[in-house]
């Protein structure tokens, strides 16, 4: 794996990429619970949000793509000096209300190329759950004119998911047209 290890490392450059002696650093891999050879794990803002063990070349290099990007020529879409937070969000807490079965929440947190639709009609509740607090600094929304949202209302720190009652009487951080 250390051949491969140093082709994705100039493969990817914007990844970081570090190796650690466990035999020198004993502290530090019971500290992260490597307990097998080879252990990768990804950081993100110094957060750990993925790992994989084992020898598996293809699932490395497929865990490298999901997090930095699918082409080392590609660049992300985001404002200089902030980040996706996609892999911030805690997906089994969090859920949306009037979701089709064929066109599901988990659609719109992925780029497989699914998309997110209410089952009955126009209204869709979200919440998404964070696994540390976050700063948003802005929204993106992928739809075509005529299928997309017409208004969005943002709330912040609801101890559970409204209904949808609740969103139309409570008062919202912001709302986008």
């Amino acid at each position: 794996m250390a051949p491969l290890f140093q082709q994705l490392a100039a493969k990817y450059p914007k990844a970081s990429f570090l190796k650690v002696d466990v035999d020198h650093c004993q502290d530090t891999a019971a500290a992260q619970g490597v307990s097998a050879m080879p252990t990768f794990i990804f950081y993100r803002n110094k957060v750990k949000i993925d790992r994989l063990q084992g020898a598996d070349p293809n699932g490395l290099e497929n865990k490298i793509k999901q997090h930095v990007g699918a082409d080392e020529g590609e660049e992300p879409e985001v404002v200089a000096g902030h980040a996706d937070l996609t892999p911030f969000i805690t997906k089994p807490q969090s859920e949306c209300l009037n979701e089709s079965d064929e066109h599901p929440f988990t659609h719109c947190l992925s780029s497989g190329g699914g998309y997110l639709q209410s089952d009955c009609d126009e209204q869709l509740i979200i919440n998404i759950e964070f696994n540390q607090a976050v700063k948003i600094h802005s929204i993106k929304v992928t739809a075509p004119a005529d299928k997309g949202p017409k208004n969005i209302r943002l709330f912040i720190n609801q101890p559970k998911t409204l209904d949808f009652d609740t969103a139309e009487s409570f008062t919202s951080v912001q709302d986008l047209e």
